[in-house]
């Protein structure tokens, strides 16, 4: 019962604290014992101390979220650069492929020519 009583003494003070803020006329400080003020004094510390974390973890949070930005752009461009060079790739594969059937094309050729000139030799010869 004493700790909901100090609670609610510890409560006022914080809006006696505050007022001023809303607008309010609040209750004078120096009508509150010293440890009620004291604790007061400690709560408006760790809650000055904690919106300063905060900030700083909201900043940390927004450092990371441009990071993921940026990697997801950089992973779009580096996939965008991979289907360029499989692109790429692939028609290089393909020229390879042209290229070696007009090698066999002009070994038959050859061949061809080949036969032609021996063909022409016996009815000469």
């Amino acid at each position: 019962m004493a700790i909901t009583i100090r609670r609610i003494v510890v409560f006022a003070m914080i809006l006696a604290l505050t007022a001023g803020s809303f607008g309010f006329s609040g209750v004078a400080m120096a009508e509150v014992d010293e440890g009620v003020r004291e604790e007061i004094l400690k709560l408006q510390d760790n809650i000055k101390s904690k919106k300063e974390e905060v900030a700083k973890l909201e900043e940390k949070i927004g450092t990371m979220k441009k990071s993921i930005e940026r990697k997801r752009v950089e992973a779009l461009s580096l996939k965008n650069q991979m289907s360029v060079l499989d692109q790429h790739l692939e028609a290089v594969h393909l020229d390879v492929e042209s290229t070696k059937l007009e090698i066999e094309t002009v070994q038959l050729e050859l061949q061809e020519m080949h036969l032609a000139i021996k063909e022409k030799e016996e009815q000469i010869g």
